[in-house]
């Protein structure tokens, strides 16, 4: 634990994350290194991590080793103690909605987008191209409508929420997209939705002095869209180009340059079958 907050330390990294099977004093451990190098700390666990001086939960319900780390119930009921966890603003919430995928089934015209044909890896690609051929079951939509149903009733007590993914687990990029539509498909605002993605994720994770909003003397990294999300919020997912460090990258140049640079992918399907595939070529891997 030491020698891997040390590494931590050293490679000046931006979030301490404990996972399911470590104990409360090494969450508290890794809790008091993430604050000494200034960045949040969280975990799965919601009322363990904030008795260990944790910042946030990555999930608001996801893999759980514990008995009592389970924020909902098997039916998806929400518990009050969990919601009065998070409602004084002490304590956040990462959201990750993997509910929402099913709407790709309702935009089945996103997964001929080139930045999913081109852009995403090969197996995430096929991932949405399957999902898209399939309209949202009522199970699937019920499941969506309970989980945004959550998440209102948090950030309606005080809770700080902000919009994030869990990839590879899901198409990056695309699925930030479902996110933001999920959330506003369901009692969000356009505003509050998009301040899911800028302003509290900025603030979570101590950046909102430069980063979050577009205002004189900020770093001016910004996403461009083509229309107006305030009254069409699905415009959102046709981002021109984004300004990056001062650089321009346009949409259209960086599908062009993977179409020309793009090499066959492996033989199989999966992010975990690709990882596979790397290890056997690995200086590590033994021979058969």
């Amino acid at each position: 634990m030491a020698r891997t907050l040390e590494r931590a330390a050293a490679l000046d990294v931006d979030f301490v994350k404990t996972y399911v099977r470590a104990s409360g004093e090494v969450m508290a451990r890794a809790a008091r290194a993430a604050h000494r190098l200034g960045v949040p700390s969280g975990s799965h666990l919601c009322a363990v991590g904030r008795a260990a001086g944790q910042d946030l939960t990555t999930h608001l319900q996801a893999t759980q080793r514990l008995p009592h780390g389970h924020a909902t119930t098997p039916a998806g009921r929400l518990y009050q103690d969990v919601v009065e966890q998070y409602a004084d603003g002490a304590f956040a919430l990462v959201m990750t909605p993997f509910s929402a995928q099913c709407l790709l089934g309702a935009d089945p015209a996103l997964a001929d987008d080139p930045r999913v044909r081109v852009l995403m890896p090969p197996w995430d690609a096929a991932v949405v191209g399957e999902r898209a051929r399939t309209p949202p079951t009522r199970a699937q939509r019920a499941a969506l409508a309970t989980e945004m149903g959550h998440y209102r009733r948090l950030t309606a007590a005080g809770a700080w929420a902000a919009l994030g993914t869990d990839a590879p687990l899901v198409p990056p990029g695309l699925s930030l997209h479902l996110g933001l539509r999920a959330l506003h498909q369901h009692g969000f605002t356009a505003a509050r939705a998009l301040h899911c993605a800028t302003t509290v994720p900025a603030r979570l994770f101590g950046v909102d002095r430069d980063l979050g909003t577009v205002e004189p003397g900020k770093i001016a990294d910004l996403t461009v869209v083509d229309g107006d999300p305030f009254t069409d919020f699905g415009c959102l997912v046709h981002t021109v180009l984004v300004l990056r460090d001062g650089v321009v990258h346009r949409r259209e140049d960086l599908v062009r340059s993977r179409e020309t640079t793009a090499r066959p992918a492996p033989r199989c399907g999966t992010w975990l079958d690709v990882a596979e595939y790397l290890q056997q070529g690995s200086c590590c891997h033994p021979s058969d």
